[in-house]
């Protein structure tokens, strides 16, 4: 030890030495840096033992705890992401409004449900007509609460194995199981009937129209969403005609939807360029038979020329809401045409102009038509406006202050198609209009005693209310005759005239008020 420890001293770089006096110690030797001198020290090993032991434990705690720390970490992260992941969930699964089933829960509980029954399934497409002009009417807050009953009315008349979901705005879909297609109908039309009447919280009725499109599943396809498209297809035909209706999904279906869509591309363009104009049915006065006003019907000319027929796009223009910018722009170009007339020295009669009943939700359609007239300059004694009786069921006290501020400016009102759907005798009490034009489903059982009594009988209720009547499709001598001998105000149809541009009506006038010839008396189908 002796020996080592000289070595130690004269290397002047100093070390330790172990050895045992009663018990293991070390010596340390170090230089202090001062005449060579160096510091010897004699440690316990068991002093050193305990030191090195204390700094373990503490090492060892600091371990565990930054481990327990990482693992807490670890266990947060954890936890935001199951979080995170069941609100991406909710999100994906849960509708926000009925707290219902999303539709990508719908696809995803539908792709398990297809395969696990013998009976047919059907999907279902669903919205409700004029849902926007609702939540106008009411608030979004009522809106919601007609979706939620919705919801609630569908899901009570689900049985087992059969699911629904609500989607963006107001549309649902739902899978029904069915053994037969009457089956199947005969359940829709009895969720229609819970459906159709809708209570607002301050006790108002609303009669709810809803399009429904339905897709019977057949095989042709796995996809439930290729599934659902067709359903929508479906729907997408019969859409906002004014009550609830249904369709089947088929392959004529779904070429008259691709006709249609041709059509919506190019109905702004054509909008804009003026390609939609005016032809003027004549209407005449059913004693004298003289030329007392006219219907202006929408056409369309397109710019090759060619006339597109109503039929092909009226109907559709009416479901996808077109039918309102159709509509204001032929009061503009009827009123226009009024006073171009005028100045050029022709007495116009009065030209009775459809108001869609879509613009009836509009509370400022009445002022934009008023504006109209001002700009134009032409009197109110010169326009019309005709409305379908379906607009009048819709609600009485919406359409009674449109007719209203209408009267104030002097226009009159007609009630177009009487008898086409949801005639009431003791709706007429309840509506000022100043004119009943009568359906021409009326006009063609001419020659039938029932139908000839119900017309005259109609005639003499409208007469006793100071409405005026014109009957609609006159087309034969006979027709004529019969609704002369009792009494209706006006005729409308071939027997007298049919729809004519503006520069065949313009002659029309100059033939009945300046040649000084009875144009209406020898008028021929």
């Amino acid at each position: 030890m002796l020996k080592k420890l000289w070595q130690m001293i004269n290397s002047k770089k100093g070390g330790y030495i172990e050895f045992y006096n009663g018990s293991q110690k070390y010596m340390y030797c170090s230089p202090i840096g001062v005449n060579n001198w160096m510091l010897l020290t004699v440690t316990p090993a068991s002093v050193i033992e305990d030191k090195i032991n204390m700094v373990l434990n503490k090492t060892y705690l600091l371990g565990i705890l930054l481990i327990a720390i990482f693992l807490l970490f670890i266990w947060h992260i954890m936890r935001i992401h199951t979080r995170n992941q069941k609100e991406l969930m909710d999100i994906a699964y849960v509708d926000e409004v009925t707290g219902g089933y999303s539709f990508a829960k719908f696809f995803k509980e539908a792709e398990l449900l297809l395969p696990e029954t013998d009976k047919k399934t059907a999907i279902v497409s669903m919205d409700i007509d004029g849902f926007k002009y609702f939540n106008d009417m009411f608030g979004y807050g009522e809106g919601n609460d007609l979706l939620r009953y919705i919801w609630q009315e569908v899901k009570a008349s689900l049985n087992e194995g059969e699911i629904l979901a609500h989607g963006v705005a107001d549309t649902f879909i739902f899978l029904l199981r069915f053994d037969t297609r009457e089956e199947l109908l005969w359940r829709i039309n009895d969720l229609c009937l819970h459906l159709n009447n809708y209570i607002t919280k301050s006790g108002q009725v609303y009669k709810l129209s809803l399009s429904m499109g339905i897709y019977e599943v057949d095989g042709e396809t796995d996809d439930i969403v290729s599934m659902a498209d067709r359903a929508y297809i479906a729907r997408q035909t019969i859409k906002n005609k004014g009550d609830t209706a249904w369709a089947f999904y088929d392959g004529a279906v779904r070429d008259k939807l691709l006709h249609e869509k041709e059509i919506e591309s190019q109905m702004e363009k054509a909008l804009a360029e003026g390609e939609f104009i005016a032809y003027y049915q004549p209407k005449y006065s059913t004693k004298e038979q003289k030329l007392i006003g006219a219907e202006a019907l929408v056409r369309w000319r397109r710019s090759d020329g060619i006339i597109v027929p109503p039929y092909q796009f009226v109907p559709l223009f009416e479901r996808n809401g077109f039918i309102n910018k159709v509509d204001r722009y032929m009061f503009e170009l009827v009123c226009r045409q009024q006073m171009r007339w005028l100045k050029q020295g022709l007495l116009p009669v009065p030209i009775s102009v459809n108001m869609s009943r879509m613009c009836l939700y509009d509370p400022h359609i009445v002022d934009e038509y008023i504006g109209v007239l001002n700009v134009s300059g032409l009197s109110a004694a010169y326009i019309k406006l005709e409305l379908t009786e379906s607009a009048f069921f819709e609600n009485i006290s919406i359409m009674n202050n449109v007719i209203e501020a209408l009267h104030k400016v002097g226009i009159k009102v007609l009630m177009d198609d009487f008898g086409t759907g949801y005639s009431s005798m003791m709706m007429l009490k309840n509506v000022a209009i100043d004119v009943l034009k009568l359906d021409k489903s009326f006009v063609d059982d001419i020659g039938d005693d029932r139908s000839e009594k119900i017309i005259s009988n109609i005639i003499y209720l409208a007469h006793s209310l100071q409405i005026e009547v014109t009957a609609e499709g006159v087309e034969t001598a006979a027709q004529f005759e019969f609704l002369k001998s009792v009494g209706c105000d006006y005729i409308q149809g071939y027997y007298f005239g049919k729809p004519q541009p503006a520069e065949d009506f313009a002659a029309l006038l100059q033939k009945e008020f300046y040649d000084g010839s009875d144009a209406g008396a020898d008028k021929k189908g």
